[in-house]
């Protein structure tokens, strides 16, 4: 039994009960393999993602809170950022909260960085939340497309060609939402 059927049998087995902690820790996967499960019948879509939205936006407010909490160090640390870079943050945050906070969601393994930075920064709460949630809906409904229209591939994905095949099709799904994105709200001087 892979990971990934480990993963179906417990949110099959267990439903939305285990979907909410399966998400704070596996993210955006977890939101693909659901879209996956409503196709079959196993869930359905509104609450999938209430539960996926909460799920996201807890786990992100806990990166924003080590960044809050543990300040620079946290990045130069664990993340070696240099301070440079801490700086070149900050000003994208005075300037572009909006827009950094949703590019760091659609790019997931640096988008921890930029949660973090958005603590250590002291972007408000009040802020953070706003911003984070309306870049959260988005991201969430569009993995829920994705796992519901091509989540059959899954079973499929066991050779690192399939691997890669599936991750350029989300790569070039983001990246041209991340276009549409620029196009509809462009950056303000």
């Amino acid at each position: 039994m892979t990971g990934l059927d480990t993963i179906i049998g417990l949110l099959t087995q267990y439903g939305y009960l285990i979907m909410f902690p399966a998400a704070v820790i596996g993210g955006p996967y977890i939101a693909l393999i659901v879209g996956f499960l409503i196709s079959t019948g196993t869930f359905s879509f509104v609450p999938s993602v209430i539960i996926l939205l909460l799920a996201d936006i807890f786990a992100d407010m806990i990166y924003y809170a080590i960044g809050r909490f543990g300040g620079e160090v946290t990045l130069t640390t664990i993340f070696r950022v240099t301070k440079e870079r801490i700086l070149k943050l900050e000003e994208n945050f005075k300037k572009y909260s909006f827009h950094t906070l949703t590019i760091g969601k659609f790019l997931h393994g640096a988008g921890v960085i930029v949660l973090v930075a958005a603590g250590v920064v002291r972007l408000s709460l009040v802020e953070f939340i706003g911003y984070n949630a309306l870049a959260t809906v988005v991201k969430t409904i569009l993995l829920l497309i994705v796992g519901y229209f091509f989540g059959s591939w899954i079973g499929a994905l066991r050779t690192g060609l399939d691997y890669i095949a599936f991750g350029s099709v989300l790569i070039v799904l983001i990246i041209g939402f991340i276009v549409l994105f620029a196009r509809v709200y462009p950056r303000r001087n």
